[in-house]
């Protein structure tokens, strides 16, 4: 795939934001734009946020920023002119989210399941009015929460487990 000249929009969590990075000339899109010639490298980056939609707690109420920012509620709001989307999260659904994993057939953003869904179809239909578009999920490495949070994993109800 030529990528010279391309329009990529990262949608994703602090890692895509830049949180711990030296720079925003070292933020990993930022460092693609360079090495691949891109046109365009967008950050939809925001630190603590997570693909499915969030309740809240009464410690931690949902109008927390994180809370309302979901990949889910965000994404649509995206230019919508990339030739490729990049999403890359997941970490902060398992680490501190609120959300259910769900199951397979959920088609809701209300669980992790149902928001990769609910996320992935409508990408897929602006890729459909665009037929120039890709989309591309990456998820974050687990290594951060394994072994030490190993003890917290647990299979779901559905027989699933989220790593």
């Amino acid at each position: 795939m030529e990528t010279k000249n391309l329009k990529i929009n990262f949608l994703g969590d602090s890692i895509t934001e830049g949180v711990g990075t030296s720079g925003k000339d070292k933020i990993y899109h930022a460092l693609l734009k360079e090495e691949l010639g891109l046109a365009e490298a967008r950050n939809y980056g925001i630190s603590g946020t997570r693909f499915a939609l969030q309740k809240g707690t009464p410690h931690r109420p949902k109008n927390d920023y994180v809370d309302v920012n979901s990949f889910s509620e965000r994404f649509a709001q995206m230019d919508d002119d990339a030739d490729v989307v990049v999403v890359f999260g997941g970490t902060n659904d398992y680490g501190h989210g609120d959300a259910p994993i769900g199951g397979f057939s959920d088609r809701t953003p209300d669980t992790f399941y149902g928001a990769c869904h609910y996320l992935f179809s409508g990408l897929i239909k602006n890729i459909s009015e665009s037929p120039s578009s890709l989309s591309l999920l990456c998820t974050e490495s687990v290594s951060s929460i394994i072994p030490a949070e190993a003890k917290k994993m647990e299979w779901q109800p559905s027989g699933n487990m989220l790593i």
